[in-house]
C-alpha cells in the first residue's frame, strides 16, 4: 500500500468518526430536551391535582361548616317549635289548677287557683265573689278573687333563698309568651311578678333537703335551681 491509500483511509477514518459523535450529540440533546419535557409535564400535573384536591378540600369544609350550621338552626327551630307546641297544648285546659301557699310572715295558708280563663285568683268563701271559671268541687263553685295576672298556663309551687337566708314558700307562674316569673310572697298579699332568666321551662319539682330547693327543668331536660 502506498503513502496515498494510507491517507485515503485515514481521511474515511476521520469522516466516520466525526459522524458517528454528530449522531450521538444529537441524539443526547433529543434525550435532554425530552427529560426537560417530561418534568414539567410532570410539575404541570402535579400542581393541577393540587391545586384540585385543596378546592375539593376547600370545598368539602365549607360544606361541613354549613351542614352543621343548619343542622345547629334546624336543632335551635325544632326546640323551639316543640315548645310553642307544648305551650298551646297546656293553654287550654277543661278544670282548674290550684297551690296552697304558706305565708313567709305567720304561716297562714292561702289557695292560688289557675282558671280555665288563665287567670290567677286567690279562693275567697264569700258566696258574692268571682266564680272562678273551672273550679268545681264537691261542695259546688270556687269562688275567689282575681290579683291581676293572666295569659298563665301552668303553676308551680317553689321553694326559694330568700335574702334574709333559709327557704320560703312562693308561686312560679308560666305564661303564654313562655317566659317564666315567680311570686316570692303571694301568701302575704305580694303579687309582684319577678321575671326568671331560664327559658322553655316545661315542669319544676321540690327536693326534700334541710333548706329546701326548686329545681326547673327545660324542654331539652337541662335543670336549674330556682335561687
Amino acid at each position: 500500500m502506498n503513502e496515498n491509500n494510507e491517507q485515503v483511509i485515514r481521511q474515511k477514518s476521520n469522516k466516520g468518526v466525526i459522524i458517528v459523535l454528530i449522531i450521538l450529540v444529537i441524539g443526547l440533546s433529543c434525550y435532554i430536551a425530552y427529560d426537560k419535557f417530561k418534568v414539567e409535564d410532570t410539575k404541570t400535573v402535579v400542581n393541577e391535582t393540587t391545586d384540585t384536591t385543596t378546592k375539593e378540600e376547600t370545598k368539602t369544609t365549607d360544606d361541613n361548616i354549613i351542614n352543621e350550621e343548619t343542622k345547629n338552626d334546624s336543632t335551635t327551630l325544632n326546640t323551639e317549635d316543640l315548645y310553642k307546641q307544648f305551650i298551646n297544648n297546656i293553654k287550654v285546659r277543661n278544670s282548674a289548677e290550684m297551690i296552697t301557699l304558706t305565708s313567709n310572715k305567720d304561716g297562714s295558708k292561702i289557695t292560688i287557683v289557675l282558671g280555665t280563663d288563665n287567670k290567677l285568683y286567690v279562693e275567697t268563701y264569700n258566696d258574692n265573689d268571682t266564680k272562678i271559671p273551672g273550679a268545681v268541687g264537691s261542695g259546688g263553685d270556687y269562688t275567689g278573687k282575681y290579683i291581676n295576672i293572666d295569659g298563665v298556663v301552668r303553676i308551680f309551687h317553689t321553694k326559694h333563698t330568700h335574702s334574709e337566708g333559709g327557704s320560703y314558700s312562693g308561686l312560679l307562674v308560666l305564661k303564654e309568651d313562655g317566659n317564666l316569673y315567680i311570686l316570692r310572697n303571694p301568701a302575704d298579699n305580694d303579687y309582684n311578678l319577678e321575671k326568671i332568666e331560664h327559658k322553655n321551662i316545661v315542669y319544676a319539682y321540690d327536693t326534700i333537703s334541710g333548706t329546701g330547693t326548686t329545681y326547673v327543668v327545660d324542654i331539652s331536660g337541662n335543670q336549674y335551681e330556682i335561687k
